[in-house]
């Protein structure tokens, strides 16, 4: 860390005099203490390493389980400066003894007080959520940016995320998702928008690298133009599909079991089920299986049978998600979470594509376009043309 305080109880800042010459001078004749836990810290000065202080008894401070690397340190500092060519006069490292926290950088903007988390180490997702309530019962915004090297780019547009990169995705004013994170190594932004959840640990998702000081913070957050793949989004559910098939976890043999009690083969699933809905990230569970049990439960008796009501199916849903069937998200950063939206969204799709019907507000019945592909060729062709159509925005999908 940058901040300190010293015995008369005056807050010193390294990067105010980083003279090594005179930090030697005033560390032989100062003590320093952590602003948080008041213990004693060391100033440590550095030729090749930027100086810093890091504390005497490594067990003394709860947030001093984060040691902080080279890499860290450097990303802090970048952003910091970032924030000042701006002229947003941004403060290091302030601490807030109300809530017993130290962000790495605060700044006002727009009459709104915001504290930057640049996170480049795996911290609790207890942590994670305390720090974010603490700043929002003080009124302060919490900006979590995560270290750049965490970004697990698999391919063009396609990413894994872990459990721990997610609590880092957020939205923006206008309900977009959005996830930053920043590289002090190459100097660069590597923003991540359009991300759409292919199973519980990867994603399609357009990557726009920049240059620090090519955007300011209020383009952080304002997705790039893109135009979603659905030939990407195909190969990407086909090769989801068979890996289904071949893992051998037990929540994967109790789905498989399910879909073929209702003789459905994983590989001959229609392609309704299994496509991008825009708030499929409240859930950890891919979209192949949270829509197939939507499918299970109401539309394919239904062939047979009357209508189902909404809160019918949304009951049913919640009560999988009880039995871990289907496993939600933790979204720290997003303020409303209702899942019920998310199934409207998936019931408002196939509408569009003709495979269900709402008689009345919010009462459902299966339509003539309801369909399943009898061979692997049957189930390619329309799966090509599905896509392609799905892509224009068409509506006719039955082969």
């Amino acid at each position: 860390m940058f901040t300190a305080l010293t015995k008369n109880g005056k807050l010193f800042r390294i990067f105010e005099q980083n003279n090594p010459k005179v930090l030697k001078e005033i560390r032989a004749k100062e003590e320093f203490f952590c602003p948080e836990c008041r213990e004693k810290v060391i100033l440590k000065i550095g030729n090749k390493r930027l100086s810093h202080f890091s504390h005497a008894n490594r067990k003394a401070c709860i947030s001093n389980a984060e040691r902080e690397s080279e890499y860290h340190i450097n990303g802090k500092l970048h952003l910091f400066h970032w924030l000042q060519k701006q002229g947003l006069n941004p403060e290091l490292e302030p601490f807030y003894p109300s809530i017993r926290q130290r962000p790495d950088i605060a700044f006002i903007y727009k009459n709104r007080l915001y504290a930057i988390e640049y996170q480049c180490s795996v911290i609790s997702e207890e942590l994670f959520i305390k720090r974010t309530l603490h700043y929002r019962k003080k009124k302060i915004i919490p900006v979590w940016i995560i270290g750049g090297r965490r970004v697990k780019r698999k391919s063009q547009n396609k990413v894994q995320f872990s459990a721990f990169d997610y609590l880092f995705l957020t939205k923006n004013a206008n309900n977009q998702w959005v996830f930053p994170s920043y590289c002090p190594q190459s100097r660069t932004w590597i923003l991540l928008d359009h991300i759409s959840p292919i199973s519980s640990l990867h994603a399609l998702s357009n990557f726009t690298i920049q240059k620090l000081d090519e955007i300011s913070f209020r383009e952080l957050f304002i997705p790039a133009s893109y135009t979603f793949s659905m030939l990407d989004w195909k190969i990407a559910i086909r090769n989801y599909k068979h890996t289904l098939v071949l893992r051998h976890s037990k929540a994967d043999k109790a789905f498989l079991q399910e879909l073929y009690q209702n003789s459905l083969n994983p590989f001959l699933l229609p392609p309704f089920i299994g496509i991008p809905i825009p708030q499929a990230h409240l859930f950890e569970t891919a979209p192949v299986l949270w829509q197939s049990y939507i499918v299970m439960d109401h539309f394919l008796p239904l062939q047979k049978m009357k209508s189902v009501k909404f809160i019918q199916i949304n009951q049913l849903f919640q009560q999988r998600i009880k039995k871990n069937q289907i496993k939600v998200r933790t979204l720290p950063l997003v303020k409303e979470v209702n899942f019920s939206i998310v199934i409207k969204e998936y019931l408002r799709k196939l509408i569009q594509l003709h495979v269900i019907e709402e008689t009345v507000p919010s009462n459902y019945q299966v339509s003539s376009n309801f369909y399943i592909a009898k061979s692997q060729k049957e189930q390619e062709e329309w799966e090509n043309q599905f896509y392609n159509d799905f892509a224009k925005g068409k509506i006719n999908h039955r082969p």
